[in-house]
């Protein structure tokens, strides 16, 4: 008996011992990885400190375009770099799931009345609904970790997208800016032209007010359209990670020519539909509450059952 005993505690156990094998990490990032280079051709990375530091000063060593703020992002985006982690906790998820449930060893002592001895009960017990459950519970969790990873592909791509826009939107911003200070220069020396002729008698005071209104109206729409870039400016920061001495960047250039003729639109609807991350998260997440419900269904039916042996001493 005690022979058998230690046979089934050895052969109960030994499933556990993969639970302290380490976890990589970084597999399912690179999986994220490949399939954003083959949508977007992003290069997308992990932060890794001080080589991340290195790449920063040199991409803001430089004149920045829509794709060196889009790489400053992919790399240096706090919110996005967090992201990562989930795929981690999936990973691991998908790991317990695979696991059999850890049995479970109850003791109990009797004494027998009178203080003649005492009676020493054990046993060891196994969740068999548990252990029936591990394929379901592997398949679902298996699917979680998919759906992670189509998340976090698409918080990249949303990223992205998000930095272009702002970054073409202060673009924007600054010619704008420029063009309005030109214009506030020279009506500028046309007020001052104006002063002049006033105070030598030449000009009624109903024109100079009227050449002063439109001097002071566009010296308050420089100061506006300059609180807007500044606006626009930091909203690139925040989407790039960026703080300190690291905002002190330059864009370079003015924005693109339009094209000349419209885009093909013949096949973006097909295209929309088959490429569309949001969609396959979609699909997976219905595919994951089916699971769970087969899962509550087996459970509800059979919510406990356990296997094991008891000795008697």
């Amino acid at each position: 008996m005690k022979y058998g005993m230690r046979i089934l505690i050895v052969w109960l156990c030994l499933p556990l011992f993969p639970a302290c094998a380490p976890l990589n990490d970084r597999a399912d990032f690179e999986e994220v990885r490949r399939d954003v280079h083959d949508r977007a051709g992003y290069d997308v990375a992990w932060n890794e400190g001080d080589q991340t530091a290195e790449k920063l000063t040199s991409l803001l060593s430089q004149p920045l375009t829509p794709d060196s703020a889009v790489r400053i992002a992919l790399l240096n985006n706090p919110d996005l770099q967090a992201s990562y982690y989930d795929l981690g906790i999936s990973r691991a998820s998908l790991v317990q799931a695979m696991l059999p449930p850890n049995p479970q060893f109850e003791a109990d002592v009797k004494f027998v009345e009178a203080g003649e001895g005492e009676i020493v009960e054990m046993a060891l017990l196994e969740d068999v609904v548990g252990l029936l459950m591990i394929g379901r519970k592997t398949d679902l969790a298996r699917t979680e970790l998919n759906v992670a990873g189509a998340v976090v592909s698409s918080k990249i791509m949303d990223l992205a997208l998000r930095v272009r826009t702002a970054f073409f939107r202060h673009q924007a911003d600054l010619q704008i800016l420029e063009m309005l200070k030109t214009e506030l220069e020279a009506v500028e020396i046309s007020y001052e032209m104006a002063a002049r002729i006033r105070r030598a008698g030449n000009m009624t005071e109903l024109d100079f007010l009227e050449q002063r209104a439109v001097y002071e109206e566009l010296k308050m729409a420089v100061h506006a359209r300059e609180i807007i870039t500044y606006e626009s400016r930091e909203r690139l920061n925040r989407l790039m990670g960026l703080w300190g001495e690291e905002v002190t960047w330059q864009a370079a250039g003015t924005l693109p020519e339009l094209p000349e003729s419209e885009p093909e639109s013949q096949g973006l609807y097909e295209k929309a539909l088959t490429g569309s991350l949001q969609l396959a998260v979609a699909r997976k997440q219905v595919e994951i509450a089916s699971r769970r419900l087969g899962i509550a269904d087996v459970t509800s039916i059979l919510p406990h059952l356990e296997i094991g042996v008891a000795a008697e001493r």
